[in-house]
């Protein structure tokens, strides 16, 4: 008989997934179904996956910030908060630095 597998085992299977797995080095990572409860410190590596790959691997799963860190996820909110208005004058600020083609978690704007 199988045990039933623990929370830990699941955000295991999770990371796994990740084409960089076996190579990465990042101990905070967006795959991680408890990614908000493990400390992140100064210098560590992050996460080289694009956000767009992590998004996409984390569909239909129980990630609280869809595969993105919590930093990308909070300003994927304040962009959600913003209006159009506002949105716009960000992106006209941007298209001066080259930026203006991505959104705030690195999708495209359409």
């Amino acid at each position: 008989m199988n045990p039933t597998p623990s929370p830990e085992m699941d955000a295991y299977r999770l990371m796994k997934t990740c084409p960089r797995f076996r190579t990465c080095s990042a101990p905070a990572c967006p795959l991680d179904l408890r990614q908000s409860g493990r400390p992140v410190y100064p210098g560590e590596p992050a996460c080289r996956l694009s956000k767009r790959m992590r998004r996409e691997l984390a569909k239909g799963t129980a990630l609280p910030h869809g595969g993105l860190t919590g930093r990308e996820a909070e300003g994927e909110k304040r962009w959600q908060g913003k209006t159009e208005e506002e949105r716009q004058a960000v992106l006209e600020r941007l298209a001066k630095t080259g930026f203006a083609r991505l959104g705030p978690a690195g999708g495209d704007i359409a």
